[in-house]
């Protein structure tokens, strides 16, 4: 936002100037590349198909709100690669900032075959099919691309009417892609008209819970605003009770920075900007 496009070297220099809670062990190799030795910021990340990128990808679509651009694209593959030099890191964060942006805004509801379907549809062109990626948890036997994997493992799913606790207990829920994937998908197949149980389900039912339970979180907050949520669990964020007030004051730069921009802009934003937080102050 302050300097009105996506700037990864500035990205770069916040992730080794501030303290980063939950930080992972790719994160902190970036931070070691970059900072400690002096590896450019387009070399210093690592091979891992960790799914910290994910987790971190939705504020990327904020630059484009306002104004659509297909710089978008190339933002989520920048930010990816940033730190994690892993070719599903980069397909699966392409997907889903594809599946955000066409989230934002819906009025009616999606059929549930739509999540996997456009997942698969992009991922696949990205990655490609000669990648080998295989499960590090469970009895199921596969080395191959990883779209495929989550393809078929989701289908089976549907297919055989599993819960997300018998798909965590038979894939995994780690902080592996090829794990984070298949819950976030299939709890958004399962309950995308229910904010307030998928996030519950997916929360309960993973192992890497806080990451799932955010990624699930920002589709939910596309589909459905703030005001698709109970306000028993909106009051201790509004109140200043459960954020520290400095991540409720960039909370509030963003809303300031989305309502100046559709001021001055007038084409149709692809977000009701009013539908935030300040509204419910």
């Amino acid at each position: 936002m302050q300097h009105h496009w996506f700037n990864p070297k500035s990205l770069a220099n916040r992730y080794i100037k501030e303290r980063i809670i939950g930080i992972g062990n790719s994160v902190k190799t970036f931070i070691k590349n970059y900072k400690d030795l002096k590896v450019p910021w387009y070399l210093a990340g690592v091979e891992s198909a960790g799914n910290g990128a994910l987790m971190k990808l939705s504020p990327v679509v904020i630059p484009h709100l306002i104004k659509g651009s297909e710089e978008l694209w190339s933002d989520a593959v920048i930010t990816t690669y940033l730190i994690y030099h892993d070719r599903l890191a980069i397909s699966s964060a392409v997907a889903f900032t594809n599946l955000l942006w066409k989230s934002i805004g819906m009025n009616y509801p999606l059929e549930p075959e739509w999540w996997l379907e456009e997942y698969v549809k992009v991922a696949r062109e990205i990655e490609g099919d000669n990648s080998s990626y295989k499960p590090r948890f469970g009895d199921i036997k596969y080395v191959g691309p990883a779209w495929y994997f989550i393809d078929k493992v989701i289908t089976r799913a549907i297919n055989e009417g599993w819960s997300l606790c018998t798909l965590s207990n038979i894939v995994g829920s780690g902080a592996y892609l090829l794990e984070t994937i298949p819950m976030v998908l299939y709890t958004l197949m399962l309950y995308a008209d229910n904010p307030f149980k998928a996030l519950t389900k997916s929360v309960t039912f993973s192992k890497d819970s806080d990451t799932i339970g955010a990624i699930v979180g920002y589709f939910l907050g596309a589909l459905h605003g703030i005001k698709g949520f109970p306000r028993h669990l909106l009051d201790p964020i509004i109140k200043g009770k459960l954020l520290p007030p400095k991540f409720l004051r960039l909370i509030h730069k963003t809303e300031e920075y989305l309502l100046k921009q559709k001021t001055s802009d007038e084409s149709n934003t692809a977000i009701d900007v009013t539908d935030t937080l300040l509204s419910f102050q």
